[in-house]
């Protein structure tokens, strides 16, 4: 796996690759995320909820199941996800985690596969708890995981 992190980094990017927003193809990869979602819930019936509002992150959406205790606990909204896809500014890499350890309720194996298919690179979200390594010496200093590098909040 380290190669494909490797080849997916950039020694000058935080969110996007050499911090070039101007070049990003965020309309495209929006649209390619759009189709993978269509295509998950119709073949699989699964209906996704897609985030829609990612800032200051590493990756560009998150399409998602929320468990029910996500809605309102005190007032206050909680995301929790039963199953989340994260979608990486970097090198078309995805990943797939659950915060409710849900995951063995849906087809993983078919969710992987569809989205594999239209050209992302499946990245399992346990292999990247473990310190960052990578080409960018900012990022190494600060201390993050390989997980924030390519799925998280910044």
């Amino acid at each position: 796996m380290q190669k494909i992190y490797i080849e997916a980094d950039d020694a000058t990017g935080f969110e996007v690759s050499e911090n070039d927003w101007e070049n990003f193809p965020w309309h495209e990869l929006s649209e390619e995320i759009e189709v993978i979602r269509i295509k998950i819930e119709n073949d699989l019936g699964i209906t996704l909820e897609k985030d829609g509002n990612v800032q200051d992150a590493s990756f560009i959406e998150e399409l998602r199941i929320l468990n029910q205790s996500s809605y309102w606990s005190s007032g206050v909204i909680c995301i929790t996800p039963d199953i989340a896809l994260r979608f990486s500014n970097y090198g078309k890499l995805f990943t797939l985690y659950s915060l409710t350890d849900s995951l063995e309720k849906y087809p993983v194996q078919e969710i992987k596969s569809i989205v594999s298919e239209k050209g992302w690179s499946f990245i399992d979200a346990k292999e990247l708890d473990r310190p960052y390594d990578g080409k960018n010496i900012e990022l190494q200093k600060a201390g993050i995981t390989w997980w924030i590098r390519f799925f998280d909040y910044l």
